[in-house]
């Protein structure tokens, strides 16, 4: 997998930590307001990178994600 920046990093741990203790994955609001971005778009890139990076399944609507690692 390509290595992260710290940006993408610090969207990766949120999700990864949100999934672990919820059991589904965040919403971008649920995103924003754990990582302190506030632009849903900025999230939806940086969601879109995680995928192309090999890290994270997007099944392209809110609530869709998954860790590549837990397939």
């Amino acid at each position: 997998m390509e290595k992260l920046t710290e940006s993408q990093e610090k969207i990766y741990n949120v999700i990864k930590d949100y999934i672990h203790k919820y059991k589904y994955a965040p919403s971008y609001q649920d995103i924003a307001n754990l990582s302190g971005l506030t632009s849903k778009g900025t999230i939806y890139k940086h969601i879109r990178i995680l995928e192309k990076k090999g890290y994270i399944i997007f099944g392209g609507k809110p609530r869709t994600i998954a860790l590549k690692e837990e397939e």
